[in-house]
């Protein structure tokens, strides 16, 4: 399963870290701060593919279901060391990038979501805990947590077939820095 967004009449991009850049840079907003500096680009390359390959495809591992559950209690040890990591960053700066709030911190927060439904223990990771907390108070985040529940309860609801196997529209409002 490969994600893809088509950015032109058959033009396509994959891997999640570069279709949040593109998104990034597709909005008016100041998270497009990225393409101004090079050192900011590589900045933001560098945490998004952290995000990716430490953090969201190594639990990907614990949504196999051949795995045992003595691996995925492995699996589950073993990714917490990622993510103190995370918390130690985040015990010194308030965002991924220290500022300003980027795509990077939307990432970040899905991923942490993700690990704390598939049991990841992310106990006594205050940091975390406090960067989760401020996301939360994003006016874009809190419609968007609106939007998932909604989306969850009508899927609950009826029997829509194989997951995406249509065109997802995305929206871009997390986007938006004052939100």
């Amino acid at each position: 399963f490969r994600v893809s967004l088509e950015i032109s009449e058959g033009v396509y991009i994959s891997e999640l870290a570069v279709i949040l850049l593109y998104l990034t840079e597709q909005t008016s907003s100041d998270l497009s701060f990225i393409a101004h500096t090079t050192l900011a680009r590589i900045r933001m390359q560098e945490t998004l593919t952290f995000i990716a390959t430490e953090l969201h495809k190594a639990s990907s591992f614990l949504l196999n279901p051949c795995l045992d559950q003595p691996t995925k209690s492995f699996y589950r040890q073993w990714l917490r060391g990622p993510y103190e990591l995370v918390d130690q960053h985040l015990s010194i700066m308030p965002w991924m990038l220290k500022d300003p709030f980027t795509v990077a911190d939307i990432y970040t927060f899905v991923v942490v979501r993700m690990a704390r439904s598939l049991g990841i223990n992310l106990n006594e990771l205050h940091a975390i805990d406090a960067f989760m907390a401020r996301m939360q108070t994003r006016p874009s985040v809190i419609a968007a947590l609106h939007a998932e529940a909604s989306f969850e309860r009508t899927w609950q609801l009826s029997d829509p077939g194989p997951l995406f196997s249509e065109s997802v529209e995305v929206s871009l409002s997390l986007l938006q820095p004052s939100q």
